[in-house]
């Protein structure tokens, strides 16, 4: 397709397409990755390039020039969609003894999942991961590969949070004692205390200043004031007589003799103080207790004492 056509025929996408490739070329001189709005910019602008006055397809010759130039668009747009997976697998092989933990001498290597977390880097990254999956590992892995690798983050840029201060102190000490890193990780309140004094040039007064005696007498007068209220009153009674313990499944135990023992020493008690043996006998005795006209008999639930063998 001869480029003066094009240019000839529409010359202001031409100019556009000239100056995304231009750009694309230099993209990969830069070594990072391509975030989100980066990408999305570069497909906008491809979007209107593809474009073009409905009465072009009616004409044979400039038909065809635009099917070829959207040819080499679409070419265009695969480069990009496979640039962030060539992008990963090349850091992945450059810091994989990073990664292994053979630089730090650590013991155990981060697996694949983990390794995909540390690497990626676009502007938002959400890591969903259950309880004993390696979080802690991946963060601190995390801070200290944009520490250590080429395009190196400044540490000081590096805000990193927890929700207690034991998780902070934490981070902290795997930090220090894997990777030899020094850097602060506060709480969200710390934080938001910091911006707080940085503005205002001094701390903070606070209520309760870590004093849990005044957090308690707090929430305690909390309570009692809110309790003055008669439907307040009601949804404490409502929540106590039905919803304060629930029963456990047997999917919480390892085998039905540890849960047919813990159902038979388990005790329940009813609001007017009456033991029972089940969530279901406590809850029909709170009824019959809120309702005077009816009396309350207990119905003794008896569990079997022995366990049928698997």
């Amino acid at each position: 397709m001869p480029k003066g056509k094009i240019q000839e025929l529409y010359p202001e996408k031409y100019e556009l397409k000239q100056k995304l490739e231009k750009d694309w070329q230099n993209f990969p001189n830069r070594d990072t990755y391509l975030i989100h709005d980066e990408k999305r910019k570069f497909f906008q602008d491809i979007n209107q390039l593809t474009k073009f006055p409905r009465r072009s397809l009616f004409k044979f010759r400039e038909r065809g020039r635009i099917r070829q130039f959207r040819k080499k668009l679409r070419k265009f747009i695969e480069e990009i969609n496979i640039y962030n997976q060539k992008f990963v697998e090349k850091r992945l092989k450059i810091y994989s003894s990073f990664l292994d933990g053979k630089d730090d001498g650590l013991k155990y290597p981060l697996d694949d999942e983990q390794r995909l977390a540390v690497i990626k880097d676009d502007k938002h990254n959400l890591v969903i991961a259950g309880a004993g999956s390696g979080k802690t590992s991946v963060i601190s892995s995390r801070i200290a590969y944009l520490i250590r690798r080429k395009d190196k983050v400044d540490k000081e840029r590096i805000l990193a949070l927890a929700f207690t201060k034991v998780a902070a102190d934490e981070m902290k000490e795997r930090l220090k004692k894997n990777y030899g890193i020094e850097i602060d990780i506060s709480t969200f309140h710390a934080l938001g205390r910091s911006i707080i004094e940085e503005e205002l040039g001094h701390k903070p007064k606070l209520t309760f200043d870590g004093n849990e005696k005044k957090i308690y007498e707090f929430i305690e007068k909390l309570f009692t004031d809110v309790l003055k209220e008669e439907k307040y009153q009601k949804i404490l009674i409502e929540y106590l007589a039905y919803h304060s313990e629930q029963e456990v499944e047997e999917e919480s135990f390892e085998d039905k003799e540890e849960y047919f023992n813990y159902m038979r020493n388990k005790k329940y008690s009813t609001l007017n103080d009456i033991s029972v043996k089940s969530i279901s006998e406590r809850d029909i005795g709170n009824f019959l207790f809120f309702d005077s006209r009816l009396t309350l008999i207990v119905i003794q639930q008896s569990y079997a004492q022995a366990v049928e063998a698997p």
